[in-house]
Parts: structure tokens; C-alpha cells; sequence
């Protein structure tokens, strides 16, 4: 008997770890008022649903600057970013939905002039906002809008449900 409740609690572990992981991918375009960058961001949480639509959603993410700029003759470049967030979502009627959270992001910049580098890591909280569509039970489309402390990120992606 022992063996049997051992062997069914092994076989429902790979269940359980599975069940309601997101993983999603996005482009965010950020700028301030004199350069804009962008970045391919990926992240990871595990969904916690609710009644009534209610989700809250824990993730961690991780990017990497894809668009760079200049401010006259200084290059800027986003080397890294990578944060916490915990969303809370709300699920309508026919796939959409409403997402809030607050993120903690740290931003990885570089700055060049006349070949002279200087590179800053910067702590950011941020409150997103955002709208998304559940296509299928495994996938979704989203845009959202985070304002950081001296940003702003506008962002277009996908989430996949496992």
C-alpha cells in the first residue's frame, strides 16, 4: 500500500508542476524625453486563478536591447533589463482581458562618446497597464503601457499557457 501511494504521488508531481505556467515573449519599445530603445523581453510566472475571471500572476523577465539610439553624439545602447511583477488580471467575456502590476526592473545602459563608455544599472518601479485576447486555452496576444520612474514602455507580445 505504501508503494502504491508513493507511486501516485510521483506520477502527480509532473502534473502539478506543469499546470497554469505562462511563458511569453515581447517587443517594448521605451523612451524618455530624449532617446528611445528597444528590447526583446522574455518571461516566465505561474497563474493563480480566482472566481469570478480574477488571475494574479507572479513572473519574473528577462530582455536585451534590440533598437539603440543616439542624443546628439552620445550612442545609447540597452544592454540588459530584467524585473519582477506580480499581475492582476481580469478575464471578460470571449477571450479578453485587463491586466495591472506594479514591476521592479533593472535597466542596463550604456552610453558612448568619442569612445569613452560609462554603463549604468538602474532599479525602476513601474505600474503597467494592458489589454490582451486569449486566442486558444494555450495562447494569447497582449499590448501594454508601463510607466517607469524616468521611462515609458509601450509593448506588443505573446503569452503561452502550459
Amino acid at each position: 500500500m505504501k508503494k502504491m501511494v508513493l507511486a501516485a504521488l510521483v506520477a502527480s508531481l509532473p502534473m502539478a508542476a506543469s499546470a497554469n505556467w505562462i511563458v511569453g515573449a515581447e517587443y517594448a519599445q521605451m523612451s524618455d524625453d530624449d532617446i528611445d530603445l528597444g528590447a526583446l523581453v522574455i518571461n516566465a510566472g505561474f497563474q493563480h486563478d480566482y472566481q469570478n475571471g480574477f488571475v494574479v500572476t507572479p513572473s519574473l523577465h528577462l530582455g536585451f536591447g534590440v533598437k539603440d539610439d543616439s542624443f546628439g553624439p552620445v550612442d545609447v545602447d540597452l544592454n540588459s533589463l530584467y524585473g519582477v511583477e506580480v499581475r492582476g488580471q481580469f478575464n471578460f467575456e470571449q477571450g479578453a482581458y485587463l491586466y495591472l502590476a506594479p514591476r521592479y526592473t533593472n535597466f542596463d545602459v550604456e552610453a558612448e562618446l568619442a569612445g569613452n563608455k560609462a554603463s549604468e544599472d538602474d532599479w525602476q518601479f513601474g505600474a503597467a497597464v494592458g489589454l490582451g485576447y486569449q486566442f486558444t486555452d494555450a495562447m494569447a496576444a497582449e499590448f501594454g503601457f508601463t510607466s517607469y520612474e524616468d521611462l515609458d514602455q509601450w509593448s506588443l507580445g505573446l503569452r503561452f499557457n502550459f
